[in-house]
């Protein structure tokens, strides 16, 4: 019993071998196929890997200058809010000097008449 057992292992591993030394001969015979890539394949996969590069370096490139151009536009909207105040502080000066009360003072210390018809609102 032991012998049979014995046999029919030996006769499946015989089976196995075989079976493997088959599928080892088809993918053998599939390989030449696959090592058989034209020039014109070459080109194109390589034109492919080179498009795909470009565009991640173009991508990288177009964020760090939008990022620099945020930056500057950054610094110019602070500038314009810094002259924006002054412009607001120096109509703020202007108002305080051409007050009507101030402007009669400064008319009367130096021996001019006023009367309300000669005023205006300067803008």
């Amino acid at each position: 019993m032991v012998n049979i057992k014995e046999e029919q292992f030996n006769q499946n591993d015989i089976v196995e071998h075989d079976n493997r030394h088959e599928n080892v001969q088809k993918i053998k015979a599939h390989l030449p196929k696959l090592k058989k890539v034209t020039l014109l394949e070459k080109c194109f996969y390589t034109a492919l890997i080179i498009t795909a590069i470009t565009l991640a370096v173009s991508k990288i490139y177009i964020r760090n200058l939008i990022e620099s151009t945020q930056t500057e536009i950054g610094m110019v909207q602070s500038s314009i809010d810094e002259k924006n105040q002054k412009i607001e502080d120096l109509k703020q000066q202007q108002n305080e000097l051409l007050r009507t009360d101030r402007v009669k003072e400064i008319a009367e210390k130096e021996g001019l008449k006023t009367t309300d018809n000669n005023f205006r609102k300067l803008d």
